[in-house]
């Protein structure tokens, strides 16, 4: 953490922007461009330069992209985004952007014309992750030291595979959710979403035996660098919040998010507040999918909440 010459913090802000389809289940049959990355790319050099005006400090983003076997088996290739975009990859790269990898444990089943949800198979996660590291290192010509697994999955053998492959940073992790059923229960799926509200919300270097636990011991291996999130009240007419009150509805509790940046701004100033201000916390690390480009509902909350971010005056954007 930096500090002013006033010797206030400066609190780092980390952008997860995770590069794939638009769509989440792609038509093996069409090489549907992705429109989300297309229009989000220009818009984030723009912002780039507005932050980097009002912070006075260099501005980067980190993009993790999909390389793995859905991009294959729908692109022809698991690197369609690297090289098919390959004006942006070298453009961002230049501008100092970083790189990681995202793998989604797809699995296309031809005799039943679908994809299945495979994240209780780690042997395909296995195969995902490393065709993901490999693409990288083919294109890139270096070794990916960022992965976010997709949906919000993560595991001990997740962690294991990525520490096989030396990756060192993980910011896949998203404190505060209860076990669940993967995000699309309309399709085949096989594992689940663990439960992470055990999981501390600032980095460590997780313990081999349950990586939602740190182990103080290890003095090296994978770091992991937690999402930011936490348990809020999504904004509401105050007549609304007397009656849940009387009634001793749970929904006063309010619900656990994400910072993920296309939620409403209201949502992302309240998130914003607590952690830094209530919590202490030492960093902000929020997430975004491209395809967010497509939807300008979405676009536009993702748009305001970076005007009020930079209003916040301990923020230092990378």
């Amino acid at each position: 953490m930096a500090a002013t010459s006033n010797a206030e913090p400066i609190i780092p802000v980390i952008f997860c922007i995770d590069v794939e389809p638009d769509e989440f289940f792609t038509d093996p049959k069409q090489k549907a461009p992705w429109k989300g990355y297309e229009n989000l790319v220009p818009y984030m050099r723009k912002l780039r330069g507005r932050i980097e005006n009002t912070t006075q400090s260099q501005a980067n983003f980190s993009w993790f992209f999909r390389l793995d076997p859905q991009v294959q088996v729908t692109y022809g290739s698991p690197d369609w985004a690297l090289v098919h975009y390959g004006d942006f990859t070298q453009t961002l790269m230049a501008e100092g952007d970083a790189f990681g990898i995202h793998p989604h444990p797809y699995q296309w089943q031809a005799d039943s014309n679908r994809w299945v949800l495979a994240q209780g198979d780690i042997p395909w996660v296995r195969h995902c992750t490393e065709m993901c590291y490999e693409s990288f290192r083919r294109v890139l010509g270096t070794e990916p030291r960022y992965i976010r697994y997709g949906d919000r999955w993560q595991s001990n053998e997740g962690v294991r595979i990525a520490e096989e492959l030396k990756i060192p940073f993980d910011l896949t992790l998203e404190p505060g959710h209860a076990r669940k059923d993967p995000n699309h229960k309309e399709h085949e799926f096989d594992g689940d979403i663990p439960d992470t509200r055990t999981a501390p919300g600032y980095p460590y270097r997780p313990s081999l035996q349950d990586f939602r636990k740190p182990d103080a011991k290890r003095k090296d291996g994978l770091w992991m660098i937690p999402v930011s999130s936490g348990r809020f009240r999504r904004p509401r007419p105050a007549w609304k919040n007397i009656l849940l009150r009387l009634v001793n509805s749970e929904k006063t509790k309010g619900r656990t998010y994400t910072m993920n940046l296309y939620l409403q701004p209201q949502i992302i100033r309240q998130m914003t507040e607590e952690l830094l201000e209530k919590r202490g916390m030492p960093y902000l690390c929020s997430t975004l999918r491209t395809d967010v480009g497509t939807a300008p509902a979405y676009f536009q909350n993702f748009k305001d909440s970076m005007d009020h971010l930079q209003t916040v005056h301990q923020l230092k954007h990378l």
